[in-house]
């Protein structure tokens, strides 16, 4: 006996709709210190320490990165009153964000603040190298052509 076979209609509930969605790039966060340590109570950030940052923040625009946010923490060594190496560090803190205003990132996207010496540097083998500026740059990435920034979605 021969069996018979017949078309399936899906029932209505198994009709979906498909539609493509872009996804953008997930931003990343990129952590760089200041590579030279700042002079014993002083705020002045120095020439290589200002190249640094320029060709930090350039090569990130020259690979399509966008800025969105950077936040600017000073630190010092542990020389002297707490209240005067907070006051220092916020200081320090403020001359890198001057400087990354200069090089055109937006006001609005640097918070500052300083930590005095409660934070020393992770690598830190004099007091000296306590006196420095970390930064933490939220980047978004350039978003990319091609099907794999799209899912479909139900």
């Amino acid at each position: 006996p021969a069996e018979a076979v017949t078309a399936a209609t899906p029932a209505p509930s198994d009709l979906v709709a498909v539609r493509e969605v872009e996804i953008a790039p997930v931003p990343t966060l990129e952590q760089i210190y200041t590579p030279l340590p700042f002079r014993f109570n002083n705020a002045h950030l120095s020439a290589a320490n200002r190249r640094a940052l320029r060709e930090s923040f350039a090569g990130w625009r020259t690979e399509g990165n966008l800025v969105l946010s950077v936040l600017v923490t000073g630190h010092t060594d542990s020389t002297g009153p707490a209240d005067y190496n907070l006051q220092l560090s916020r200081w320090r803190a403020q001359s890198v964000a001057y400087f990354l205003r200069h090089i055109g990132v937006p006001r609005d996207h640097i918070k500052l603040g300083g930590a005095g010496m409660l934070d020393p540097h992770p690598d830190a083998k004099t007091p000296a190298d306590n006196r420095f500026v970390d930064l933490r740059v939220w980047l978004q990435p350039p978003e990319e052509g091609g099907d794999s920034d799209r899912v479909a979605v139900r």
